[in-house]
């Protein structure tokens, strides 16, 4: 078949019916018809935890397991799922990669990741990414209540939002 596809920044969520339709049904068109998909972080617009499961990430799920009975499904995390833990992969039928994966695919060789490492002007967003991706700091949040991580994560998204406008 020699076929695979990429996919990265989708950022799924429930205020995106159409976009999550679209994957939806690509998923269905692709479904027999690939060697692997690989999706490269981001899939949702944000990741709290797999404890919060939004009506969007159920049915991401489901489609991602039908798929994944006729090919595998890899997933890298990105900076906004980055949380996403091996709870969710299993329900989705996904295989976790790390960050930065070596991979060799019809007799070439590629480095394949989310990329958001590769953002070196941004001093800030680089210092925030090498604390929270300490492992030791993710198992901390991820027992914080869940309403505390969603006005946490509204507050971050807010602030960024606030930079991006200056």
């Amino acid at each position: 078949m020699s076929r695979t596809v990429f996919t990265a920044d989708l950022h799924l969520s429930d205020d995106t019916p159409a976009l999550n339709r679209l994957f939806f049904e690509a998923l269905a068109q692709w479904r027999g018809q690939l060697d692997a998909l690989y999706i490269l972080g981001d899939l949702f617009e944000v990741w709290l935890g797999d404890d919060i499961l939004s009506e969007t990430a159920v049915q991401t799920a489901s489609a991602l397991k039908s798929f994944a009975e006729t090919a595998p499904v890899y997933f890298i995390c990105g900076n906004r799922d980055f949380l996403l833990g091996r709870r969710y992969a299993q329900q989705a039928g996904m295989t976790l990669l790390s960050e930065v994966q070596p991979l060799e695919l019809y007799g070439k060789k590629y480095l394949i990741s989310h990329g958001d490492e590769l953002c070196t002007d941004d001093i800030a967003y680089q210092r925030f990414r090498r604390v929270m991706r300490q492992k030791w700091l993710q198992r901390v949040l991820l027992c914080l209540p869940q309403q505390f991580r969603k006005n946490t994560a509204e507050k971050i998204r807010n602030k960024s939002k606030a930079v991006q406008r200056e």
